[in-house]
């Protein structure tokens, strides 16, 4: 159970402010936290509702910096320009971020895994089994919903990849599949799962991660919006962290069905995100409903290239002619629900059991998670 504030160590007091202008500038601001006066100066302004709440942060006698937080959006990072903790302090904004949780998604700490086939029973591509390390990052708690990709068509006219080449299963009517706004997306690309980051992005005020040409994709893996995650950032969620967990969630083919919607009891179809348990991060549906898009290039003999480098937070071959697809779908039996399993698909290709999840980059700004949920 979380302290209440009151317990709350000095350096970390909070205090929560009601604003009721739709349009916030940390800039000026003078807020007192605990009898400390600290004047925020900086030029980041962002978007609020009316009437929304936010809290500071104190973190001055140890860190030299506060945090802002405005509670489901937005929160910055300041640092002390002059003055001190004890007589009052200016502090100048160096970052604002996106609040990333308030969006469905949840934070994975980072950390190095054994990644492939570490219970020996994969194919091919999956071995050899080798160390991989990945930084903090964001990931859905759920697959993306035939709703949310609804409203990026309807606010944008975007036609996807289906019916650019006049195909007649298309999201909207994918193979006869029946489906509520509640389910997956299906039928969609890999470029129409691109194009969706980059709208989600530039909607909520964050910079796009890609640059789109065509069916030529680059990432700028430095910016804060929302992506695909990698293959390897994947797996290491999908296994809870990186544990040697054979499904995600569980290691016990007698318990999948808890877990997953699979070729067993799926009854040949999607069903409602975030149903079945979901994995020890709080994230559902990773070994089944569908299968989901991510940002690599599919290389079969992939993993014995980069066997000895160790990687830190891989992307994938500079190169390739298909796209990796990890996770499992309704369709997929046992062996196809393993969280080692990786295939390919032609990244313009669209089928009934393939969707995808949203990502965004960690940011050491949002580490103080732990204090994250007061409210007054």
């Amino acid at each position: 159970m979380r302290p209440s504030i009151k317990n709350i160590s000095f350096s970390f007091a909070a205090i929560f402010i009601l604003f009721s202008s739709p349009l916030l500038s940390f800039e000026g601001k003078v807020y007192s936290v605990k009898g400390k006066t600290v004047e925020v100066v900086g030029n980041r302004v962002t978007q609020l509702k009316p009437g929304q709440k936010f809290g500071v942060y104190s973190g001055l006698t140890k860190t030299g910096e506060i945090q802002i937080q405005q509670t489901t959006h937005t929160q910055a990072k300041a640092r002390i320009i002059s003055g001190s903790a004890g007589k009052g302090a200016v502090v100048k904004v160096v970052e604002v971020s996106k609040k990333a949780e308030a969006g469905g998604m949840n934070l994975v700490r980072g950390g190095t895994f054994k990644m492939g086939d570490t219970f020996g029973d994969g194919g091919k591509s999956e071995k050899p089994v080798h160390r991989v390390t990945v930084s903090d990052f964001y990931l859905g708690k759920r697959e993306l919903t035939r709703g949310e990709f609804r409203t990026f068509v309807s606010e944008t006219g975007y036609k996807t990849t289906a019916e650019k080449k006049s195909d007649v299963n298309t999201w909207q009517s994918c193979m006869g599949m029946k489906q509520m706004d509640s389910h997956p997306v299906i039928c969609v690309s890999w470029y129409d799962a691109i194009e969706y980051c980059n709208w989600r992005s530039k909607k909520e005020g964050l910079t796009a991660v890609y640059g789109i040409n065509g069916e030529n994709v680059n990432a700028n893996w430095q910016a804060d919006g929302y992506r695909l995650p990698t293959e390897a950032e994947w797996e290491y969620a999908a296994r809870s962290g990186g544990k040697k967990e054979k499904y995600s969630g569980t290691s016990d083919e007698g318990s999948l069905g808890e877990y997953a919607w699979y070729n067993a009891n799926s009854n040949d179809g999607t069903h409602p995100v975030g149903e079945k348990k979901a994995n020890a991060l709080g994230l559902y549906d990773m070994s089944g409903n569908v299968v989901e898009w991510v940002w690599d290039w599919y290389g079969e003999k992939y993993y014995k290239k980069i066997k000895k480098a160790n990687p830190i937070d891989p992307v994938g071959p500079n190169s390739g002619l298909l796209r990796v697809f990890r996770g499992a779908s309704w369709g997929s039996a046992p062996r196809g629900a393993r969280s080692s399993y990786r295939f390919g698909f032609s990244p313009d290709i669209r089928i009934s059991d393939v969707g995808f999840l949203l990502s965004r980059s960690g940011s050491l700004a949002e580490r103080w998670n732990e204090y994250q949920g007061y409210t007054n």
